[in-house]
């Protein structure tokens, strides 16, 4: 040092800290663009998984494979993105697009997590679980409800990998980026010491800053491109990949608002006919009335419920049944306003609100949607089609409570028409209004009133065969035309004693219908199934109530099964044996239901005197796959000789299965519609098998 003159050491002082600084200032921007890089591969890998998996839930739901596909493809299509697939809980893929690199063995170890599963040099890969969503989330991103894994368990997953070669390209870019300033740097500060060291500070110092207030989320922070050489081609490079990563997150955002706003108008439209669903109906209805009670001019509802709509179903099949409700839909949307609020509630029956219109002109709009849809023809392939509505309509006032009781008196109104023949328009007015007795008195009157005026009736749901055509069997239950009381027994209201007394009423009256339908009717090949609750076991067993029926007829009810529900403890097991020994001569036993499930996982505990079971499992099929001791089960109530039976809601269930299994009967929509019992005593039902 002390051989060198002074230019030299004060160019070498100036050299040796603005070099030292521009390779600190080099190496942080590589080392954070990197970083970035690197970051932003694996947050959009994570986004793509989390966004792919709620929107794959419905599809995988309803077994949409095409529908699944195409999400895969769409996915594929995405900037980076190498390879989709979706599989199912078993690590079985459902869905592919692109060349899967992931090898099969780490299918079946995916975990309940969103997150990596596997990383080379060339790919990295992110997975994330598919759950059945209950509740309706605010947000597609809100982690804690949708992928909350300790409170069920995935029913599929999602795979992305994702394609590292550009990022890796960008990296490199950046290292001869790098390497190309120290050079530069070398020369030029070699002839520009002084003017470079004065300059470093400030351009360094907005630098950090900017890359700082980047790190922290501030990501519309740029940087004025005033200085030159290697300075200038830092602060360009970080403006250009600032520019980029907000644009990606403005991209991102933007397919996060259209998801949302897809998800949003899903929740609350019937994805059928694009009208509104029950639950936003509801919505709107309480809102109505919220505005009537604000001071508001009155409005009124419309319960439309379509006549002869089964025989389109039955006929040419639920794709015509569909084609029929959307024709439909169309129709009353042509005929209504603007304003007023048009929702299908489920089925074949729909409802209407019009806003600030009562009286006359209400129910002459009533009778122009009736009349427009008696004149309407269904044209289906070769068959034509005629149907009607019947309507009912009540008036929107502000003593109304609630929603509820507006809908209730609407379809009783509904109710009067379809028994005054159809294709009419009744008026139903909400009259409970004024002073109300408690809610415990006043269910019970209405529910002994609905028993004394006929309105509660047996019906009878018909079981698929599975051994022999002939040998029919009928599960039975109590209806009540008046809605609001067929939803009494879930009021909120009651208490546990106040409607196990109620739902002992009308258990009651079905058993005595049962019996005097029985009494005065031909014998026939029927095995009856009549569901019934803790409250009458015991009430039969301390009333002898069912001797009193029978009378001195022994084997009146024969073939007729008292099906006792599944959750009966073993301290009641005496209980039960008492209630089998009140059946006296009549000929009556008893069934069980059984939920396979629950018994496996403890004592099997099945009391004495059962004389069939009824498998509750609404995924039998699956719950008794490669499971031995679900087969020995039905082997061993099927020695013993009993009936059984298997419930499955799906419209197209899998029948050759439960043959095989041994079941008698199935439970299941394919049977038959449900219809009065006196009509199947009769002989005339329109029985489907």
């Amino acid at each position: 040092m002390t051989s060198l003159n002074l230019r030299q050491r004060i160019l070498l002082l100036s050299v040796l800290p603005a070099l030292l600084v521009a390779l600190i200032t080099i190496t942080f921007f590589t080392y954070v663009g990197i970083q970035t890089l690197e970051k932003e591969l694996r947050t959009q890998g994570q986004s793509t998984v989390r966004f792919l998996a709620p929107v794959s839930e419905y599809s995988l739901i309803t077994g949409q494979i095409e529908s699944l596909q195409t999400l895969v493809q769409t996915t594929v299509q995405e900037h980076r993105v190498k390879a989709a697939m979706i599989l199912s809980n078993k690590g079985r893929p459902l869905a592919v697009s692109g060349r899967v690199s992931v090898a099969n063995e780490t299918f079946r170890q995916l975990g309940p997590r969103v997150g990596e599963i596997a990383e080379t040099a060339e790919w990295i890969a992110f997975s994330a679980p598919i759950f059945r969503v209950l509740n309706e989330p605010d947000s597609l991103f809100e982690t804690d409800d949708i992928f909350r894994s300790d409170e069920k368990e995935p029913i599929g997953y999602v795979l992305v990998e994702m394609d590292k070669t550009e990022v890796i390209a960008k990296q490199q870019e950046l290292l001869h980026v790098a390497l190309l300033l120290v050079g530069m740097s070398l020369l030029i500060i070699g002839g520009l010491s002084m003017r470079i060291a004065d300059r470093l500070g400030v351009p360094l110092v907005r630098l950090v800053s900017a890359v700082r207030a980047l790190g922290e989320g501030r990501f519309d922070t740029r940087i004025d491109p005033v200085s030159h050489g290697e300075m200038g081609v830092l602060e360009s490079g970080f403006n250009e990949m600032a520019s980029h990563i907000e644009e990606v997150r403005d991209t991102m955002r933007l397919q996060i608002e259209a998801a949302t706003a897809q998800l949003s108008f899903q929740a609350s439209h019937d994805p059928l006919t694009g009208l509104l669903n029950r639950r936003e109906f509801d919505k709107q209805l309480d809102q109505t009335l919220q505005h009537i009670r604000s001071g508001s001019d009155e409005s009124s509802l419309l319960y439309i419920d379509l006549d002869r709509f089964k025989p389109v179903n039955d006929s040419c099949g639920h794709q015509a049944g569909d084609e029929l409700l959307c024709r439909v839909s169309q129709l009353l949307q042509g005929r209504l306003r603007e304003n007023d609020v048009l929702a299908r509630l489920g089925g074949d029956e729909f409802s209407v609100i019009l806003i600030k219109s009562t009286g006359a002109p209400a129910l002459q709009v009533a009778e122009d949607l009736r009349t427009m849809l008696s004149n309407f023809r269904f044209i289906w392939q070769d068959k034509v089609f005629s149907i009607s509505a019947s309507i009912g309509l009540c008036t929107l006032t502000a003593g109304i409570r609630s929603g509820r009781d507006a809908i209730a008196a609407a379809d009783a109104g509904c109710y009067l028409a379809k028994d005054a023949g159809r294709n009419s328009v009744c008026v139903h007015e909400v009259t409970d209004t004024g002073d109300r007795r408690s809610t415990t008195e006043t269910l019970s009157d209405r529910v002994q009133l609905a028993i004394a005026d006929g309105r509660v009736r047996t019906f009878a749901q018909p079981l698929l065969s599975l051994t022999a055509p002939e040998s029919a069997a009928l599960l039975l239950s109590a209806q009540i035309r008046d809605v609001s009381i067929g939803h009494l027994l879930s009021s909120d209201e009651l208490s546990a004693s106040d409607r196990d007394w109620l739902q002992l009423q009308i258990q009651k009256h079905l058993v005595e219908d049962v019996v005097h339908q029985f009494r005065h009717a031909n014998r026939v090949a029927l095995k009856i199934f009549i569901p019934v609750s803790h409250a009458f076991l015991a009430f039969q067993i301390h009333s002898d109530f069912f001797s009193a029926l029978a009378g001195d007829q022994e084997q009146l009810l024969q073939n007729v099964y008292f099906l006792i529900p599944s959750d009966i403890p073993s301290e009641d097991h005496p209980l039960l044996q008492a209630f089998i020994a009140s059946f006296g001569h009549s000929g009556a036993q008893v069934a069980m239901d059984f939920d396979t499930a629950v018994s496996l996982n403890g004592e099997l505990g099945l009391p004495d005197g059962i004389s069939a079971i009824r498998f509750t499992d609404a995924d039998f099929l699956n719950l008794a796959q490669g499971e031995t001791s679900i087969h020995q089960l039905i082997t061993e109530f099927k020695t013993n000789g009993m009936p059984l039976i298997a419930v499955d809601s799906r419209l197209n269930p899998q029948i050759q299965a439960y043959v095989d299994l041994g079941f008698t009967y199935l439970e299941t929509p394919k049977a038959g519609a449900c219809e009065p019992l006196d009509v199947w005593l009769a002989g005339t039902a329109q029985r489907r098998y």
